[in-house]
């Protein structure tokens, strides 16, 4: 295997066309250590022109990526389709819809060490993900902004509905404003179950509170850090859905015909206090500033460092595929679970 360390994403790509995906599985978990320290550099490592040809395949490449189980996607933004073993279809936004750089499910403790994609079949034209340093932004912010989320950290507000998901994808996110601001999921959809006792178990289990509303739904409050450090380097890395969650995105005809209480996702400071729209303002100037993209090709399997590096997708036209995985836990045990990994 040749790696080019020199570009974001770093890229890993093979000395000749003969290399299978049981070869690449074989190198992968040989040399765990070795990517972990590359993702660490770069956030993101493309392994580009191998032979994963099946949904099979990337679970494989996946589990020897990360060296145990892959992640089961559980208290999501977006509704998902399971297609293999921890394998899912990337988040299913219209094509014509711009999808934010974040990290995934930072609103929650459960969040991934590392998301890998892979390329089923890639757009026509444009589809880029676009991928963000999170250390990078804090160097974009007002200091005063970056003490602010960092004493008072955030809360995620979240208005799960009760009811039918059937027709989720195109009524809930048209249901507002073209744009394409979601509406939202159900609760039963999010966590699984038409069980309010485990969704109330659930938020005593990662110290968040929900109550459920006259028309059935649950309204989830969790408050978290704004950034977090990194569990190899220490650095401080800007890790938080703050830009995905506030209201400001909503266009101005939904946030002002909408209870706040049934804003489908709002974020607020952790005491409680509102977030300025121009605070989110300096932050997407911050992160777009830091913004890298490249093209998809058929195949490729990318792996991101998910409290490193922040990812989106560009409007695309054509059929654009492409599955995704997560493995490692966040929060607390990750240094733990990381050490065990690389070494596996």
């Amino acid at each position: 295997m040749i790696i080019e360390g020199s570009t974001v994403p770093a890229r890993v790509v093979p000395v000749d066309n003969g290399t299978t995906t049981a070869s690449l599985s074989e190198w992968c978990a040989a040399h765990r250590s070795e990517l972990r320290r590359l993702l660490s550099d770069k956030g993101a490592v493309l392994l580009r022109g191998f032979s994963v040809e099946t949904p099979q395949d990337f679970s494989e490449v996946a589990h020897a990526v990360s060296g145990g189980a892959l992640q089961q996607y559980v208290a999501g933004v977006a509704r998902r389709r399971r297609i293999a073993d921890g394998v899912y279809s990337s988040t299913e936004y219209p094509p014509d819809v711009d999808m934010p750089c974040h990290n995934e499910l930072a609103h929650t403790r459960d969040w991934p060490q590392l998301i890998l994609f892979w390329c089923q079949e890639p757009p026509v034209a444009q589809g880029q993900t676009p991928l963000i340093d999170g250390r990078r932004i804090l160097r974009g912010l007002a200091p005063a902004t970056i003490e602010r989320f960092r004493t008072k950290e955030v809360t995620y507000v979240r208005y799960l509905h009760c009811g039918d998901d059937s027709g989720v994808l195109e009524r809930n996110i048209r249901v507002l404003d073209p744009s394409g601001y979601p509406y939202g999921l159900s609760w039963q959809l999010t966590y699984g179950t038409s069980d309010r006792g485990v969704v109330e178990r659930r938020a005593r289990e990662v110290g968040a509170s929900v109550t459920w509303t006259a028309e059935g739904g649950a309204l989830w409050r969790e408050t978290l850090p704004a950034m977090r450090p990194h569990y190899l380097t220490g650095e401080e890395c800007w890790f938080n859905h703050v830009v995905t969650f506030h209201p400001s995105r909503m266009p101005s005809n939904a946030r002002a015909g909408i209870d706040e209480q049934q804003y489908p996702r709002n974020v607020l400071y952790g005491d409680g206090t509102k977030i300025a729209d121009e605070t989110v303002r300096e932050v997407r100037s911050a992160m777009a500033e830091e913004e890298v993209v490249f093209d998809w090709q058929r195949g490729d399997v990318l792996v991101i460092d998910n409290l490193l590096a922040m990812h989106g997708r560009r409007t695309y036209s054509g059929p654009r595929r492409l599955l995704v995985a997560m493995a490692g836990a966040g929060g607390a045990s990750a240094a733990a679970d990381h050490g065990a990994g690389s070494e596996r």
